[in-house]
């Protein structure tokens, strides 16, 4: 197995970076991002630190890691793991997150670094595949949106952010 990324901007949802990847051997040390990242894993097992502790997310687990979390990622397995991602910006999510938290300017927080939820699991892959493709921008919005509002409802918690 070949140690693999591909990165895609979806420009259609103001730049939202989609990671397709596949791991052998490939240990991230600590480290941030931006944006939050919300993945399917699917193939294999991925382990990683967050939140003070470490997680193991197996194939069909959801993985959550918020915007500026210190996180890790390694193989949880032998054959490694394949996973895809979104890395949405605490901006991108605030519109969303305004329809479930009575407190103005607070952005989701996701206490689970790993969800087992296969209906939500499969909708986030619908919602990878939609994203690769060159059309439907209506449907790409109208699937983002839904999604994202699924999750936040179920999952997300009210984080204030500064003013």
């Amino acid at each position: 197995m070949q140690e693999q990324a591909d990165f895609l901007h979806v420009k259609e949802l103001g730049g939202l970076e989609l990671l397709k990847a596949r791991y052998h051997q490939k240990q991230f040390s600590k480290h941030v991002h931006e944006g939050y990242c919300i993945g399917v894993i699917e193939e294999g097992a991925q382990n990683f630190f967050r939140t003070g502790q470490l997680h193991t997310a197996p194939k069909g687990d959801i993985i959550l890691v918020n915007a500026d979390e210190i996180h890790t990622g390694s193989s949880a397995v032998e054959s490694g793991w394949g996973y895809r991602a979104i890395y949405p910006t605490p901006e991108m999510l605030l519109d969303i997150g305004q329809d479930f938290f009575t407190i103005k300017n607070s952005v989701p927080w996701f206490p689970s670094a790993v969800v087992h939820d296969l209906g939500l699991a499969q909708q986030l892959s619908l919602l990878f595949d939609l994203l690769e493709q060159n059309e439907n921008t209506l449907l790409k919005e109208s699937m983002y949106l839904s999604t994202i509002a699924h999750l936040i409802r179920r999952y997300g918690k009210a984080k204030l952010t500064p003013a």
